[in-house]
């Protein structure tokens, strides 16, 4: 049985590590991302968009719809649910558990004192991501299945599984907030920019292939973070001045 540390789970994260922890963990968690995993999970997408969409156009009583609240927020939460074999019945306490880790986040870097409530609501939350997370690495262990955590989650050996369960609870938690979180971002920010800019959305309306590079250029103008603190490794000087 994993003893649940809540205050240790974020400093196990793959991005509050250096080498060569850091690659050890980036180099599992990258599975994710291979070329071949998110073609093979494209039609899926597809699947997933459409049928939000169409959900909303055939809701007679609706002449208008919130984007973020139809679209950004849940469509992320979907997909990567199903990258990581999360059940569709799951998905209302994985998108409550990816805001309230949000709205720490949030309080954390814009208050002097984190907010109690907002706390002890998140650590609530963990505990519960920590509980079905570990029961789920063990079911996948038992019965494989085409999906991340089956994959993070192999048969333990003699020689020891690649990542013990606390490590692939941690880094799936982090990927929870920053899969679902993250996109939701960046799909707000980039319609806002299009609207903000109607010549580049009719582009974009003439040839929607150029949807990319709207993509890319939201992500180097209007990114879904506009901070990223970090810690130095080493001090060091750029003015005559040691930076720490």
């Amino acid at each position: 049985m994993i003893a649940f540390e809540p205050s240790k789970y974020a400093s196990t994260w793959m991005i509050y590590n250096d080498r060569p922890h850091h690659t050890r963990l980036r180099g599992q968690i990258n599975r994710a991302f291979w070329v071949s995993e998110i073609e093979a999970v494209r039609p899926e997408i597809r699947r997933i968009v459409s049928a939000e969409i169409e959900r909303l156009v055939a809701d007679g009583a609706k002449t208008a719809f919130d984007f973020v609240e139809d679209i950004a927020h849940p469509i992320p939460a979907l997909v990567l649910c199903r990258m990581l074999g999360i059940p569709e019945d799951k998905i209302g306490a994985f998108i409550g558990w990816s805001d309230d880790i949000s709205a720490f986040m949030q309080d954390f870097v814009v208050s002097p004192v984190p907010d109690a409530a907002i706390s002890e609501q998140t650590r609530g939350s963990m505990r519960e991501m920590f509980d079905y997370l570990a029961g789920i690495i063990g079911e996948r262990r038992a019965n494989p299945q085409n999906d991340l955590i089956s994959r993070l989650a192999p048969q333990v050996t003699e020689e020891g599984a690649e990542l013990d369960d606390r490590e692939i609870i941690a880094q799936v938690i982090r990927l929870i907030f920053g899969g679902h979180k993250v996109p939701q971002f960046l799909l707000s920010n980039c319609l806002h920019l299009l609207f903000s800019h109607p010549d580049v959305l009719d582009e974009v309306r003439r040839d929607p292939e150029r949807i990319a590079e709207v993509v890319e250029e939201a992500c180097a103008w209007r990114g879904p973070s506009s901070t990223s603190p970090g810690t130095r490794a080493r001090t060091s000087s750029c003015t005559g001045a040691p930076s720490r």
